[in-house]
C-alpha cells in the first residue's frame, strides 16, 4: 500500500472523472504513485463541458475503466433515475446519491430530506432483484477495515 498520509489515516480516495481522457491520466499517475487496491473510479456525468448522462456515453466511459478497478456513478443534478438504473445494470459498484448532488425524487418532486433520496435508490436496487451492500460488505469490497 502506498506510504502517504491519506492511506495512513485509512482513507480510501475516490477518483472522480468527468471525461474519458481522465481515466487514461489516472493510469499514468498510478504508475508514478500507486493507489490502494482496488482503485475506485466515480464517473460523473452531466456537468457542462463533460460527458452527458446517456446510456451510450455510460457504456463508452465504462469500457475504459481498468479491469482491476471498481467504478460507480454520481446522480448529479438529475431528476430521472433511468441513468442510475442503467449503471446498476452495467455493474456499478457504487451509486452516489444525496443532496450534495441532486435533491430530486422525480421530475417535479424535490426531496424534503436526504434519506428520501437514499430510500428511492434502495428501492430501485431491490426492484432490479439486487440488494444494497451492508456497511461491512462495502468495507470488504474496498479493502477497508472497521476502526
Amino acid at each position: 500500500m502506498p506510504d502517504n498520509t491519506v492511506y495512513r489515516r485509512e482513507i480510501i480516495p475516490e477518483t472522480e472523472v468527468f471525461d474519458i481522457g481522465m481515466i487514461n491520466n489516472m493510469e499514468i499517475v498510478r504508475k508514478e504513485q500507486p493507489f490502494a487496491e482496488p482503485m475506485l473510479f466515480n464517473l460523473v456525468f452531466g456537468h457542462k463541458g463533460g460527458m452527458q448522462p446517456t446510456t451510450e456515453m455510460l457504456a463508452a466511459f465504462r469500457s475504459f475503466v481498468p479491469g482491476d478497478a471498481l467504478w460507480g456513478v454520481t446522480h448529479f443534478g438529475r431528476d430521472n433515475w433511468t441513468f442510475l438504473a442503467a449503471a446498476i445494470a452495467m455493474g456499478a459498484t457504487v451509486v452516489r446519491v444525496g443532496f450534495e448532488d441532486s435533491h430530486y425524487l422525480d421530475e417535479d418532486v424535490d426531496a424534503e430530506y436526504n434519506w428520501q433520496v437514499v430510500e428511492k435508490l434502495v428501492n430501485l436496487i431491490r426492484a432490479m432483484g439486487l440488494e444494497p451492500a451492508t456497511p461491512d460488505e462495502a468495507r470488504q469490497m474496498l479493502n477497508m477495515y472497521k476502526r
